[in-house]
């Protein structure tokens, strides 16, 4: 199933959010030009022989686009001529909401719209059980987490790609990449996974860390300064590259079989804000029990248990909800 997504350029990041979402869903193929249009491609041609051949038209409907001429106006009105040639009983366009708008389009009215605000999640369930009766077969509704996008990235070029147009990576699944000459100052990268990796000459200056899993990497002249490293895992790294460990800020730092320098293991040794937890299950207790936090917050702040290799490691573990929740993986061949 194709499904074009319609937006004004101004809520290009939630038009982002719902072309990955979508992109989950097995025999659903979304359509954004941000993602679809090739340098050099007649972008307004491309763009309507798109729609002509979707299956489906999101709206994404805020105070930005219903008030503005441009060609988002263009689209919505093809969408509804294309409208008139199915039965009245066909679904084709789904008005979603991201604000307290009001469409002007007065066939719109007459369309029942869905709402992305102030619960996306539940927003987002609604139109997928609108493919699911389009596609005419039932299929698993990925768990959507906050404004997270799960993605498995397997090659540091793709990465840094991704990084650039998303302007965070939130979640991201990045075991075992090697990093070099990397610029990270001031990105998001909370609840990501980067197991076993490398990082050399690498800047996370002032970087969003925040339950980050970091187990087993190693870093060779980095530097963190201001880095928010709140429940970060450390376990078995080699952080002898890290430059400037005491100017992060720490709280519920995992330091454990780590390899440090002399004047880092005593940095380590008297701040009271850092832990040694030696293994996942003792790592999860600590923050339930110690911390406070239920299965919920513990599965939105260190996103990496969701990915599948956590997934596979807790398989058995039925009583935390977090490990239950499903994701997806986008693979990229260079």
């Amino acid at each position: 199933m194709n499904v074009f997504i319609s937006y004004a350029k101004e809520d290009s990041e939630k038009a982002n959010r719902l072309y990955h979402e979508l992109l989950a869903i097995p025999g659903v193929t979304p359509w954004l030009d941000s993602k679809n249009l090739l340098p050099g491609a007649r972008w307004k041609l491309e763009i309507m022989e798109a729609l002509k051949t979707c299956d489906l038209f999101v709206l994404l409907l805020s105070n930005h686009s219903v008030s503005k001429n441009g060609f988002v106006q263009k689209e919505i009105s093809e969408a509804l001529e294309k409208l008139k040639n199915f039965p009245p009983d066909r679904i084709f366009i789904v008005p979603a909401r991201l604000d307290d708008c009001h469409p002007k389009h007065p066939e719109l009215h007459e369309i029942q719209w869905v709402d992305l605000f102030p619960d996306w999640k539940s927003g987002f369930v609604l139109i997928m059980k609108t493919i699911q009766q389009l596609m005419g077969k039932p299929f698993e509704i990925p768990y959507v987490r906050d404004d997270v996008i799960m993605e498995t990235i397997t090659s540091p070029l793709t990465f840094e790609r991704r990084m650039r147009a998303r302007g965070e990576m939130r979640g991201v699944d990045a075991m075992e990449l090697a990093f070099q000459d990397q610029r990270f100052e001031g990105f998001d990268f909370s609840g990501a996974n980067f197991v076993r990796s490398l990082f050399r000459n690498c800047d996370f200056k002032d970087a969003n860390l925040k339950g980050v899993n970091f187990e087993g990497t190693i870093f060779e002249d980095c530097r963190f300064a201001g880095a928010d490293l709140w429940g970060v895992n450390f376990w078995g790294a080699n952080i002898t590259g890290i430059r400037d460990l005491p100017k992060a800020k720490l709280k519920h730092t995992n330091f454990f079989l780590n390899i440090f320098l002399k004047v880092q293991e005593e940095f380590v040794a008297r701040n009271p804000e850092t832990v040694h937890l030696g293994d996942y299950g003792a790592f999860l207790r600590y923050f339930s029990e110690e911390v406070g936090m239920d299965n919920d917050a513990i599965g939105r702040t260190f996103v990496w248990i969701n990915h599948r290799y956590f997934r596979l490691m807790f398989g058995k573990d039925r009583d935390r909800a977090f490990l239950r929740k499903t994701t997806y993986d986008l693979f990229d061949e260079e």
